[in-house]
C-alpha cells in the first residue's frame, strides 16, 4: 500500500487570500503533505482567492508541501497558459506543483460572459484535448516544437521556454465525480483522481472501475493516486456536530452518485439543471430547492461523507476511507469555527495513528 497523504484545502467558505498565506506555513509545520485550493470565480460555498497567486506566495514561505488546484477548469484558461503557469510554479517551488483540472461548470463562466458547453460529452472531449496540449507543451522547446490539431485546440510550431522542474512532468489530477467517461479519461491520462466527497462504498465502486480501465489500456492502476475531498470538524459537542452536518448536507448533493448508490430518492429534483455543473449561484430558486432536498438526506448518510464529530469518530471516518482505497485526503477545515485548532488537533490526535496504519 502506498503512503497515506494528508492535504489541507484553503480558501474555501469565504476564507480570504491573506488568511490562506498566513495559514500555509502552519500547514507545513504541522506535518501535512499538500495545500489545495478551489479555482472558482463564484461558488455556493464562497470560494474567494485565486489559487495560483496564493501558491506562488506560499512557495517562498514553505519547503516541503505540494500545491494543486482542486480543480481548475478547461473553460476559462487556455491550456498553453495553464501549462505556462504550472511550469512556473513548479520551477519556483522546487518541483512541488501539480495540475488539478476538470471539465468546468456554469457558475464560473456564464455570469462573466464566458461560454459554457452544456453537453457533458463535449466538455470531456475538450478536457481530454486540454490535458494532451498541456503535456505536449511541457515537453516542447525551441528545438522541439510541437503541433496539435484537435476539435477545440490547435498548436502550430509552438513551444514554451519555461520548463517544469518535475520529471517527466508535474502530476495531473483529474477532477471526475461519477461518470464512467470521466473515469476512463482519468485512467488514460491522469496521474491522480480527484473526486468530491463520497461514501466509502461508492468510492470503492468508482475506484475499481477506474483501475479496471487503467489495466485495460495498459497502465499500472497503482500509478494513479486516488484522493478524496473531506470536510473536517472536530468537536465533542453533539449538537454542534449535527448542525454542521445539516449545513454540509447541501454540498453532498454535488456528488449524486454516492446518494443514489445509498438509495436516496432524487424525484424532488427531476431536472438535469440541478446538477452541480449547471448550477448558477445567483439562481435562488434552485439553491432553495437544493437546500430543501438536502434537509431530507438521512443524517447518517451525510455523516458517512464528512468527517464531523469526536476524535474517535473522525479517526474511524478516515480509516473507513483508507480501507475504501483513498490515498490522499483533501481535508477542508473551513467549516470549523476554529480552523487552526482543528488543524492542530487532527495533526496531533488523528494523523499519527492513520499514518501508522
Amino acid at each position: 500500500m502506498s503512503a497515506i497523504k494528508f492535504g489541507i484545502v484553503l480558501g474555501d467558505l469565504t476564507m480570504p487570500a491573506r488568511e490562506c498565506v498566513r495559514l500555509g506555513p502552519e500547514v507545513e509545520r504541522l506535518g501535512y503533505d499538500s495545500i489545495w485550493m478551489a479555482d472558482h470565480l463564484l461558488d455556493i460555498d464562497g470560494a474567494v482567492a485565486d489559487p495560483y497567486v496564493v501558491f506562488g506566495y506560499l512557495a517562498a514561505l514553505t519547503e516541503r508541501v505540494t500545491f494543486c488546484a482542486a480543480v481548475s477548469d478547461c473553460q476559462r484558461i487556455h491550456p498553453s497558459k495553464m501549462a505556462h503557469m504550472v511550469a512556473t510554479l513548479d520551477d519556483i517551488s522546487g518541483g512541488r506543483a501539480a495540475l488539478g483540472i476538470g471539465a468546468g461548470e456554469a457558475m464560473s463562466t456564464l455570469p462573466f460572459g464566458l461560454p459554457f458547453e452544456d453537453d457533458p460529452a463535449i466538455r470531456l472531449e475538450r478536457l481530454r484535448e486540454y490535458i494532451q496540449v498541456v503535456k505536449l507543451l511541457w515537453t516542447s522547446s525551441v528545438n522541439t516544437r510541437v503541433h496539435f490539431a484537435g476539435r477545440h485546440y490547435r498548436l502550430d510550431d509552438a513551444w514554451l521556454d519555461q520548463k517544469p522542474r518535475t520529471r517527466p512532468h508535474p502530476p495531473i489530477h483529474v477532477g471526475a465525480l461519477g461518470s464512467n467517461a470521466a473515469l476512463r479519461l482519468t485512467a488514460e491520462l491522469g496521474d491522480g483522481w480527484q473526486p468530491f466527497f463520497s461514501t466509502p462504498a461508492y468510492y470503492t465502486k468508482r475506484l475499481n472501475y477506474l483501475k479496471a480501465h487503467a489495466t485495460h489500456v495498459g497502465r499500472d492502476p497503482d500509478s494513479i493516486e486516488p484522493s478524496v475531498w473531506v470536510y473536517l470538524v472536530i468537536t465533542d459537542d453533539r449538537e454542534q456536530a449535527e448542525k454542521t452536518l445539516r449545513d454540509l448536507a447541501i454540498f453532498s448533493l454535488a456528488e449524486r452518485g454516492s446518494l443514489k448508490h445509498a438509495g436516496f430518492d432524487f424525484s424532488r429534483l427531476p431536472s438535469k439543471d440541478y446538477h452541480f455543473a449547471r448550477l448558477l449561484v445567483s439562481d435562488n430558486a434552485k439553491i432553495g430547492a437544493l437546500a430543501e432536498a438536502a434537509a431530507a438526506i438521512p443524517l447518517d448518510l451525510v455523516r458517512s461523507m464528512h468527517a464531523v464529530g469526536t476524535v474517535a469518530e473522525v479517526s474511524a471516518f478516515f480509516a473507513r476511507h483508507i480501507e475504501a482505497g483513498a490515498r490522499h485526503f483533501l481535508i477542508n477545515p473551513c467549516a470549523s469555527p476554529d480552523v487552526e485548532g482543528t488543524l492542530a488537533r487532527f495533526s496531533r490526535e488523528v494523523m499519527p495513528g492513520l499514518r501508522r496504519g
